[in-house]
């Protein structure tokens, strides 16, 4: 006796600092989260006062009658914790609130269907009718308790990271102890170790309160990973063991019961019935990711077109600079053999046939330039049969300009055509974007070369173009990153970084590759392969 009056003393003391760290809690929080502390400190103060009866009925001074405070220790106070967890903040938006409904009820009952399979039964035959409805209500409530802490923090593990993660774990502890004692006392004969462990739990329990009402800030790392991975799978642990505990019925040569079958029903139709939320859940949630995944991709698609026509605008500007020179030089023709033939009729005489050649081929090679350089500002067109050759050939006056007159620019073009699917203005800009940066990477005199194949690959039949430079080189470092969008070696204002990434953008579009050699001091080379269409 002296051993019961110790442990309900200390149950009493845990439960009473339990009860001043919940009112300490209650007055620190606001006004929109004060309603559970009110309720769940409500209830502890029942258990204080319960187990203060108790201890002072083991010391000989019965205050209440035993079923009084038996009821005010394990039946009034769930009811107040069962108010306490439904008035708890709403969860985030979105959370999936029928799913979490029947983690609760899976929980919950199957924690019941546990305790029930492992003793309830049995107990509730060695004792009186009023202490049946006692046991079978208390264990009833305490699922339902259960169930409830589940469900509200089961698909949303910011809440179980927090004060509702532990205490739900304290109404676990608490119901494993409430089971531990009665198992103790009802069980095939008392048993000291069941009781003695029941004991200790209680107290463990309220310190998880203590905790719970401590606590502020959410879990984060990998703390929060373990509560969220303990949360996915916790809603089967009381399924998996009820019925672990009834084959454990069946093999020690017991012939199932009515009542047990009975009961199992409903909780193989809750493990069903969470089985296909699940699906519903992964299908949802795929489809979402669909999306997600088709909105992103266009929206990549989107900024890789908008990265390709910044570079075409800006190999536009490049050759207008370039062109500008000789627009000049044909002006000045134009001026000059105009001004003799002026000159010739002020005098009387018909103007020279060479003046009027020279106006019209002036002005035929400024018109060819600005056409060209009008249609390379052109962007997409058709898909189609497109002559690298022919392109390469057309661009020349072009290309001409991009380089100083000290880099000779040379052509080795294959000779008979060479054809490929794609559109004809992305050629073009891949080949001055490559032009352009070989430029870029001769310092002084050098040479650039533009070679256009054919080849074979190992998909088969292949078109090969070649842009080299004798140029600086590049060191691996530049090597593995010359490719990534917005990374450049070019000083302030010389360069966008997006050349290069937009050339092999525009290569894998037309279902090629793009191959790089290079090495400090002994300069570039890209090499274009595309699959090669038939004459």
């Amino acid at each position: 006796m002296p051993g019961l009056v110790a442990m309900a003393t200390l149950r009493a003391l845990a439960e009473a600092v339990a009860v001043v760290a919940v009112m300490g809690r209650w007055r620190a929080s606001s006004e929109a989260s004060r309603a559970p502390w009110k309720w769940l400190a409500a209830g502890l103060s029942l258990l204080l006062v319960g187990d203060s009866l108790a201890a002072a009925a083991f010391g000989g001074l019965d205050l209440l009658p035993r079923w009084a405070s038996a009821v005010l220790m394990h039946l009034l106070p769930v009811p107040l914790f069962l108010v306490a967890l439904a008035r708890w903040p709403a969860p985030q938006p979105g959370a999936p609130r029928v799913g979490a409904a029947i983690d609760g009820l899976l929980f919950g009952y199957a924690s019941y269907f546990l305790i029930w399979s492992l003793g309830l039964h049995a107990w509730s035959a060695e004792v009186s009718a009023t202490m049946v409805v006692s046991l079978y209500g208390r264990f009833a409530l305490l699922g339902a308790l259960l169930g409830l802490s589940v469900g509200m923090g089961t698909r949303d593990e910011r809440r179980w990271a927090g004060p509702l993660g532990y205490l739900s774990a304290a109404f676990g502890l608490w119901t494993l102890a409430s089971a531990l004692a009665a198992g103790g006392l009802l069980g095939a004969g008392p048993s000291p170790v069941l009781r003695s462990a029941s004991y200790l739990l209680k107290p463990v329990s309220l310190l998880l309160v203590v905790e719970a009402a401590w606590s502020r800030a959410p879990l984060e790392g990998a703390a929060a990973r373990h509560v969220g991975t303990v949360r996915d799978h916790l809603p089967y642990l009381p399924a998996v063991l009820a019925v672990l505990a009834a084959l454990w019925h069946a093999l020690q040569g017991n012939a199932l019961e009515p009542a047990l079958l009975v009961l199992a029903t409903p909780l193989i139709a809750l493990l069903v019935l969470r089985q296909q939320r699940a699906l519903h859940e992964l299908k949802v949630f795929s489809a979402e990711l669909e999306a997600r995944v088709l909105e992103r991709t266009r929206a990549l698609e989107e900024a890789q077109r908008l990265a390709v026509r910044t570079e075409r605008m800006n190999a536009v500007a490049t050759l207008s600079a370039g062109l500008a020179h000789d627009i000049n030089n044909s002006l000045a023709t134009i001026a000059i053999a105009g001004s003799l033939v002026d000159d010739a009729v002020h005098r009387g005489e018909l103007p020279t046939r060479e003046d009027c050649d020279s106006i019209k081929s002036a002005a035929d090679h400024a018109g060819q330039l600005t056409r060209r350089l009008l249609q390379f500002g052109r962007d997409g067109g058709p898909v189609e049969p497109v002559d690298l050759v022919e392109a390469v050939t057309a661009m020349r006056p072009l290309l001409r300009v991009v380089p100083p007159p000290q880099v000779q620019l040379t052509f080795r073009l294959h000779a008979g055509p060479v054809l490929i699917k794609g559109r004809r203005s992305h050629i073009e800009q891949m080949v001055m974007n490559l032009v352009t940066n070989a430029r870029d990477a001769i310092a002084g005199a050098g040479q650039i070369l533009i070679a256009i194949d054919r080849g074979e690959g190992p998909g088969g039949p292949e078109a090969v173009l070649v842009v080299q430079d004798s140029g600086e080189g590049m060191a691996p470092g530049t090597r593995e990153r010359i490719f990534e969008p917005f990374f450049t070696t070019k000083g302030p204002g010389k360069g966008t970084g997006l050349g290069l990434s937009s050339v092999r953008a525009l290569v894998e579009q037309h279902r090629g590759h793009i191959e790089l050699a290079s090495a400090p001091g002994d300069g570039t080379t890209f090499t274009l392969h595309f699959p090669l269409l038939a004459d």
